[in-house]
């Protein structure tokens, strides 16, 4: 064995350092490869949370749009039933009615107002709400298909 090693031990001693070389070099790499895939990691999860934080902020933008709508709406419809039940403005319908008066023309007909009854005034307001209600719902679900189709 001495004889060996006397014999090879400059070809054992490269064998050697050039192992070690290898083994270096490759941890060196592995390391660089690891912190390439962390730094990506990372990027894509920055990209993740911005992407999610803006889309939070548009949603949430959409829902105030949405809810202020609503108020504004009721506001116009609570208040117009306010002031018709004041008597500051009438519900009319445009109509043309018959008339047995001297007033009427050659047809048969002549112009005046029908007033709506107390109880169609309820059902007119709540006609009222409902579309405006639906015309708010509309408006959110539009804004939310804009937003999810950039």
């Amino acid at each position: 064995m001495i004889a060996f090693l006397r014999l090879y031990w400059k070809p054992l001693a490269l064998l050697v350092v050039l192992v070690g070389a290898i083994i270096a070099a490759d941890s060196y790499g592995a390391a660089r490869v690891q912190q390439r895939w962390d730094n990506e990691n990372a990027r894509v999860a920055t990209a993740l949370a911005e992407a999610f934080t803006k889309s939070a902020t548009e949603t949430e933008a959409i829902r105030n749009a949405f809810i202020e709508y609503k108020k504004g709406a009721e506001a116009v419809t609570a208040g117009l039933e306010r002031d018709v039940a004041s008597g500051r403005q009438r519900l009319r319908l445009k109509a043309t009615c018959v008339r047995t008066t001297a007033t009427t023309d050659a047809s048969g007909t002549g112009s005046g107002t029908a007033e709506l009854d107390a109880t169609a005034r309820l059902d007119y307001y709540a006609l009222r709400r409902g579309i405006d209600d639906q015309r708010a719902l509309l408006n959110l679900c539009r804004a939310e298909l804009k937003k999810r189709s950039k």
